[in-house]
């Protein structure tokens, strides 16, 4: 380690030699205390995974990895070691922030009774996943079948990638749609208009604030609706994915994007 990494981490806590890889930063160097803000954005359900890498291997272990658990109040912290993948299951999130700053900061492991091999990635069910939602927004079962074969899921890496693969398929159906936050209100009714259209809804502009901005806008739009919604498509840009779904829709694809460690919610709170 050099001089000027030593004093990085011992003066100011921030580990310029590792890397970092969430929804919301891959790159390294961080301070310790972005361990803090994202593994609190996975409590909070922004984000869904937080992966931290050593530039050398922590007693055998190269990577530890925070996802979001089957409870919304638990997580699951994975550990590569030694060639292997090992899993802690329904861990809180204030473990898992203790845990994930002691592999940085101590250069430590929990204890190797707590954690067992696993499989890091359930291709399968991520595979049907995938399948599922994507019949549930195109509807369309021959798109569905092109898109699953371009579908990957063997790395997080690989899975964002088909993640993203599956906006542009939405987008190129005419299900979905891209816009700014700073989109104006003519701009913006334009766009939901067009989404709205094929399930028989429509916009009252004129009961829109012309002071407002687009989540108050969007927000007014979803109160007028009955049994339909703007959701957004999280991929991890400054901008809407917009999409209209009925409340069963919503619910699915709510929760199968969950499983694929990305997030579809209600326009307003994007």
């Amino acid at each position: 380690m050099s001089i000027s990494d030593w004093i990085q981490e011992h003066l100011f806590q921030t580990y310029v030699t590792w890397r970092t890889k969430s929804p919301l930063y891959n790159s390294k160097g961080f301070h310790i205390d972005g361990i803090n803000n994202s593994l609190k954005a996975m409590e909070d359900g922004i984000i869904a995974y937080t992966e931290l890498y050593p530039p050398h291997a922590v007693q055998g272990c190269t990577a530890m990895k925070a996802r979001i658990g089957k409870s919304l109040t638990m997580m699951d912290l994975y550990l590569e070691l030694e060639g292997k993948c090992y899993v802690i299951e329904n861990m809180t999130y204030a473990e898992g922030i203790r845990i994930m700053r002691d592999f940085v900061k101590k250069r430590v492991l929990p204890e190797r009774s707590r954690y067992v091999e696993t499989v890091e990635f359930d291709k399968h069910a991520l595979e049907e996943s995938f399948a599922e939602l994507a019949l549930l927004l195109i509807g369309d079962s021959e798109q569905v079948k092109q898109f699953m074969s371009r579908v990957r899921v063997d790395s997080m890496e690989l899975i964002d990638d088909s993640w993203y693969d599956l906006y542009e398929v939405l987008l190129s159906c005419n299900v979905a749609a891209d816009l700014s936050l700073k989109i104006d209100k003519e701009s913006l009714v334009d766009v939901v208009e067009r989404l709205a259209g094929p399930k028989g809804l429509s916009v009252n502009e004129a009961s829109l604030d012309e002071d407002g901005f687009s989540t108050q806008w969007i927000e007014a739009i979803n109160s007028s609706w009955q049994g339909y919604s703007l959701i957004d498509m999280d991929i991890g840009t400054d901008y809407y994915v917009l999409l209209v779904l009925s409340d069963e829709e919503f619910k699915r694809a709510e929760a199968l994007s969950r499983m694929l460690f990305h997030r579809m919610v209600l326009a307003e709170k994007a």
